[in-house]
């Protein structure tokens, strides 16, 4: 597949539980940054019991910080992606996993509940 970036961003807007962007295509060895412009922090960690090529490598938990702690604009992570497949993550402070389904489920409190904080990375390999 040609034409795929190198990198992306996705960003966590001020006030809202939820990322952006929910699918990101990147090339192999590529990186996507995430911004977080909320106030509180946020994560991104692999959605487990998955088998490969879902989540083919571990990703994290990465921690972003919010404005609180990270003032003024918050904090911006960069996460490479060295191993092709799709990457399945959530936000673990704002959704559980349902270990039945494999899947994100929003806290009730999360701002866009029931819908979770969660997002897909394709890694596509050369």
């Amino acid at each position: 597949m040609s034409g795929l970036p190198t990198s992306a961003n996705n960003v966590i807007p001020k006030g809202k539980d939820e990322f952006t962007t929910d699918f990101i295509a990147i090339n192999q060895g590529g990186t996507v940054f995430w911004h977080n412009s909320d106030t509180d922090k946020h994560f991104v960690a692999v959605v487990y019991g998955w088998s490969v090529p879902i989540n083919p490598a571990d990703i994290g938990p990465y921690q972003i910080k919010g404005t609180e702690t990270a003032p003024p604009t918050g904090a911006t992570i960069a996460i490479p992606f060295t191993t092709p497949g799709l990457y399945y993550y959530y936000c673990s402070a704002h959704a559980d996993v349902n270990v039945t389904w494999h899947r994100a489920q929003a806290h009730k409190d999360a701002s866009e509940a029931p819908i979770p904080m969660e997002g897909f990375v394709l890694v596509f390999g050369s």
